[in-house]
C-alpha cells in the first residue's frame, strides 16, 4: 500500500514484521518476528486456520508460518475468483455460489479448516464442486492443482508419523514439503493443459481458436465460439505459470 506525504507517495510493506530472512541458498532461515497470525480465511491455508483454532490452548505452540502455505493461498484465491467474480448471476445462481464458499469463510475454525483440507486435497471433490459456467472450463487446472497438494501432504503426514517414531529421521524441507509444493512442482503439475500457451496462441492466430479445448475436444457441431473464446482466456493462470510469456495476446 502507500500513503501521501507532502504530495509525494510513500509506499509502504504490508506485515514486514511476518517476513523471514533468508541467508544465502538453502541456509538459515530466522523466523518472524509477529506474534499475531494475520490472514483472510477464505485464502488462508488450511494448517494457519487450524492454528488459529487451538490458539489459547494450554501447551499449544503456534505454527512457524511456512512458505508452502503461501502456495496454497494462491489456490485459495484463483478458486475464490473462479467462483465469485464471474458476471451475469442471478440471484439464485449467485446464492448458490456464495454457500460454495461459505465453507471457507464463516463458522467454526476446526470446521474450516477440515473443509479446506479435503477439497485441497482431494481432486475428485473438484468434480462436482459448483462452478459458474463461464469458469466450468477452469476445473481440470484445479483439479490438478489438488493433485500437487495431495501428494505434498500425503508426504508431510509421513514424515510427522516418522517423527514419532524412535528412529533418526532424514533432513526434510518444511518449507516445500521436500520440494514437493513449490512454484516448479505447480507448474509441473498443470502442465498437462491441452494446449500450450504458444499452441493456443497459433490457434488464434490461424483461425483454428475454435479447436481449443476445455476438458476435451470441441464440439464442432455445437458451433459454440465463446466457448472456445473462454478456453483462451487463461491470462491470469498462464501469466503465473509462464511469465516469460507474459505479453503474449491469448485474449484479445
Amino acid at each position: 500500500m502507500y500513503e501521501m506525504r507532502d504530495n509525494k507517495p510513500h509506499f509502504i510493506l504490508i506485515d514486514y514484521d511476518l517476513a523471514k530472512e533468508v541467508i544465502g541458498l538453502d541456509a538459515f532461515r530466522r523466523s518472524s518476528t509477529g506474534k499475531h497470525r494475520t490472514g483472510t480465511l477464505p485464502f488462508m491455508a488450511y494448517e494457519l486456520v487450524k492454528d488459529m483454532a487451538r490458539y489459547g490452548e494450554p501447551g499449544h505452540v503456534p505454527v512457524v508460518h511456512r512458505l508452502r502455505y503461501d502456495f496454497e493461498s494462491l489456490f485459495w484465491v484463483a478458486l475464490w475468483c473462479a467462483v465469485k467474480m464471474p458476471p451475469g448471476r442471478d440471484d439464485s445462481e449467485d446464492q448458490m455460489l456464495h454457500n460454495v464458499v461459505k465453507e471457507w469463510e464463516s463458522g467454526l475454525l476446526t470446521m474450516l479448516a477440515s473443509h479446506k483440507r479435503a477439497l485441497c486435497t482431494t481432486p475428485d471433490d473438484m468434480r462436482s464442486l459448483r462452478l459458474p459456467p463461464s469458469s466450468a472450463y477452469l476445473r481440470p487446472w484445479f483439479r490438478r492443482w489438488c493433485k500437487v497438494m495431495k501428494k505434498a501432504d500425503s508426504r508431510l503426514e509421513e514424515y510427522k508419523d516418522a517423527f514419532e517414531e524412535p528412529f533418526p529421521v532424514l533432513p526434510f524441507d518444511m518449507e516445500t514439503v521436500d520440494g514437493l509444493l513449490t512454484r516448479d512442482s505447480i507448474k509441473e503439475g498443470l502442465g498437462t493443459v491441452p494446449y500450450t500457451p504458444e499452441e493456443l496462441l497459433e490457434l488464434q492466430e490461424t483461425g483454428e481458436v475454435e479447436r481449443a479445448v476445455t476438458n476435451g475436444p470441441y464440439d464442432e457441431e455445437s458451433n459454440d465460439y465463446q466457448q472456445a473464446r473462454r478456453c483462451c482466456s487463461l491470462s491470469w493462470f498462464l501469466d503465473w505459470c509462464w511469465p516469460e510469456l507474459a505479453n503474449y495476446p491469448l485474449d484479445r
